[in-house]
C-alpha cells in the first residue's frame, strides 16, 4: 500500500513553543531489566496535564547509533514533546506518553558501540528488553492504554531499522510504526561502515503476525541523506515486493538529521487517531 502524504514538513506551528506551556514534564526512570541483568534507564515525558484519571497511548522513542535515553528527548533541534505538545493542544493528534529509551540492552562494560557486528548486537538485543522489561514497567507505573492500537513505536537511523525488525516482529504488540531514515541492517548489505549480516534475508521480511499487521507502517527518508545511503529505498521495494502494507516517501531537500524525525512525527501522529 502507498499512501500519499499530504505534507512532509512537520509545518513551524507545531515546533515553535508557546509561552507559559509547559512541554517536558519529564521522569527519568530506572527500571530492572531481566533481560540484561541491571537497572536501565529511560525518559518518560508526561502529555500537557497529564492525570491518573485519564488512560493515554504510548509511543516508544528509539535513538541512533552512539545515542541513549537523554539523545532524541534533548537534542537542540529535535523539539519531540513540542511537537507532541501542540499536536494535541490543537487537536490534530492524540495526547500520548512518550518513552525515550537506551536501546543499547547490555550490561557488559567491555561493549561499546561501534562499526562492527559484536558492538551492534545489543541493538538487535534491545527487542527483549523492550518487550519483558521496559514495557510492563510502564505500563505498571503510568496511566496507560494497553492495547496495540494504543501502542507505538518510531526510531531514527540505528533506531529506525530496530523500529521496523521489532514492528514486523511484534506487530500483535504495536499498531503504529515509524522508521524515519532507517539504517542498514534489516537484510544483509555492505555500506562505507562495514559488512552487515542482515536480522533476515529478503525473502524473510515479512510481519510475523500475519492475523494482526500493523494498523501503520510508515517509512521515510531525507533525499540528501548521505548516511544511510539507499537502504531505505531497498527496504520499501522490499516491502512491496513481499506484500508488506506500508506508507514510504522521500522528503526534498532533507538530510540526515531532526528533520526527517519531525516529519515522522508529524505524520504517524495524523494516522493514530
Amino acid at each position: 500500500m502507498i499512501q500519499e502524504i499530504e505534507e512532509v514538513v512537520c509545518p513551524e506551528e507545531y515546533i515553535t513553543e508557546t509561552v507559559g506551556v509547559e512541554y517536558r514534564n519529564v521522569e527519568h526512570i530506572l527500571y530492572p531489566s531481566r533481560t540484561v541483568g541491571c537497572k536501565r534507564g529511560a525518559n518518560v515525558a508526561l502529555p500537557i496535564g497529564y492525570t491518573t484519571e485519564k488512560k493515554y497511548p504510548v509511543l516508544y522513542i528509539l535513538h541512533g547509533i552512539f545515542g541513549n535515553e537523554d539523545t532524541m528527548l534533548y537534542a537542540e533541534d529535535g523539539k519531540i514533546p513540542e511537537i507532541l505538545g501542540n499536536m494535541a493542544l490543537s487537536g490534530a493528534a492524540r495526547e500520548v506518553i512518550a518513552v525515550f529509551v537506551n536501546m543499547y540492552a547490555t550490561a557488559d562494560p567491555a561493549l561499546a558501540p561501534g562499526f562492527s557486528v559484536e558492538s551492534l548486537r545489543p541493538y538487535d538485543e534491545f527487542i527483549h528488553d523492550l518487550v519483558n522489561d521496559l514495557i510492563p514497567y510502564i505500563e505498571a507505573n503510568y496511566s496507560c492504554r494497553t492495547d496495540r492500537m494504543n501502542r507505538g513505536i518510531l526510531g531514527f537511523s540505528m533506531g529506525a531499522k530496530e523500529a521496523l525488525y521489532i514492528g514486523l516482529r511484534r506487530s500483535d504488540l504495536f499498531g503504529y510504526i515509524a522508521a524515519a531514515a532507517p539504517a542498514p541492517g534489516l537484510v544483509p548489505g555492505k555500506d562505507w561502515a562495514m559488512e552487515h549480516p542482515g536480522m533476515y534475508t529478503e525473502e524473510e521480511v515479512r510481519v510475523d503476525h500475519g492475523d494482526c499487521p500493523p494498523e501503520v507502517l510508515l517509512m521515510c527518508c531525507g533525499s540528501k541523506d548521505s548516511v544511510v545511503g539507499k537502504f531505505p529505498i531497498r527496504y520499501h521495494e522490499l516491502f512491496e515486493r513481499n506484500g508488506v502494507e506500508h506508507i514510504w516517501y522521500e522528503a526534498s531537500d532533507v538530510e540526515h538529521n531532526e528533520r526527517i524525525v519531525q516529519s515522522a512525527i508529524y505524520n504517524l501522529m495524523l494516522l493514530w487517531q
